[in-house]
């Protein structure tokens, strides 16, 4: 079965000129950012960006488990091999992070940021990005790397699993109605921008 992303309505709010050109829409996948990796063992290009509407293997940062509700969460990773040379590597977190708050403030949001991965809205978690670099291509010489981003969208307070149900929140608890599409080209667009 097809992913339910709506490839024309993201195509449609994009305004990148480098991140989200190439896209990979999957219906589940383990994890967006395993998918980034492979993709980018095969030549995918820089911008390539991997989204998926459900995963079952989603992870956070220090190996913590990313809870995605199907088709209510974005789950999106974005590859990206250019400036990505050590000295700089250590800022994209940070740029990764501001970009997805920035991402929330276009929706009319407040959010805040508890570094160097967690959104919050009025304390509680309602995003992560976890960043990941690698020694990439034929050579292995190049430094790529993977920037994923999870926002939660849709779920009701009582649809969090127990284990983050006091800490997490969405979209829609917060009274926004957003799409994975919109939040999508937002997301790249304020990540371009700073990377």
């Amino acid at each position: 079965m097809a992913s339910a992303f709506d490839r024309a309505a993201f195509a449609a709010r994009l305004a990148t000129r480098r991140l989200g050109r190439t896209l990979v829409a999957l219906e589940v996948a383990g994890s967006t950012n395993d998918e980034a990796w492979a993709a980018c063992a095969a030549g995918a290009p820089d911008g390539a960006v991997v989204v998926a509407d459900a995963q079952t293997a989603g992870r956070g940062r220090l190996g913590r488990v990313w809870h995605t509700a199907p088709g209510r969460s974005l789950a999106l990773s974005v590859l990206l091999r250019r400036g990505c040379e050590p000295p700089a590597l250590g800022l994209l977190p940070l740029a990764a992070g501001l970009a997805a708050a920035q991402a929330l403030e276009r929706l009319g949001l407040r959010p805040s940021l508890k570094w160097p991965n967690d959104v919050l809205l009025d304390g509680r978690k309602v995003a992560g990005v976890l960043c990941e670099a690698r020694r990439a291509g034929p050579d292995a010489g190049a430094v790529a790397a993977v920037v994923g981003v999870g926002v939660n969208l849709g779920q009701a307070a009582d649809e969090f699993p127990a284990e983050i149900a006091a800490t997490a929140t969405s979209l829609a608890a917060a009274g926004v109605a957003a799409t994975r599409e919109e939040v999508a080209a937002a997301f790249l667009a304020a990540l371009e921008a700073r990377w």
